[in-house]
């Protein structure tokens, strides 16, 4: 358990590492003209409890492009809101979610706040993530839900691996 707080802690320390060196790199280039762009994304996603139980996500991402120079090629990062579920429909569960991502060359981190609604169980959990991304186009995470409430869904681990896909939709 102490393995798994101890990595929820480092995720978090490396997210706002990362999010203040980008932006300190961002004051460094003030005076120049430094461009944003904004792109809305659909992020499919599969993820895995580890207990045969498989559920689908439908996100939508709204990332901030960094100009290249900051931090790495490829970096972006963007509030997410979503839903994901398990699709049994003997035994639904809905989960929205809300989180932020950051997607660095390589790696890529997340952390969001997701309630699982599994019968008259509701179950509030807070889940950072890390892993490894190609350029944030498709990405692999291990995630550990740290439960808010007293109330658990029996369906729901602490530990997840998710396979993600980040589709741009416009600019």
């Amino acid at each position: 358990m102490y393995k798994n707080c101890l990595f929820s802690i480092v995720s978090l320390i490396v997210l706002v590492h990362c999010t203040k060196d980008a932006n300190a790199q961002l004051r460094q280039l003030e005076g120049q003209e430094v461009k944003h762009t904004i792109h809305a994304l659909l992020s499919p996603a599969v993820a895995s409890h580890g207990n045969k139980q498989y559920f689908a996500e439908f996100n939508v991402l709204l990332s901030y492009l960094k100009p290249k120079g900051i931090c790495v090629p490829g970096y972006f990062s963007g509030t997410r809101i979503g839903i994901e579920s398990n699709l049994n429909m003997d035994n639904l569960i809905l989960a929205p979610k809300l989180g932020y991502e950051m997607n660095a060359g390589v790696l890529c981190f997340r952390g969001n706040v997701i309630s699982y609604f599994d019968n008259n169980t509701v179950d509030l959990r807070i889940l950072p993530e890390v892993g490894i991304t190609a350029f944030g186009v498709l990405s692999i995470m291990y995630g550990y839900s740290i439960p808010m409430l007293n109330q658990r869904s029996e369906s729901i681990r602490r530990s997840r691996f998710t396979l993600s896909a980040n589709i741009p939709l416009f600019q």
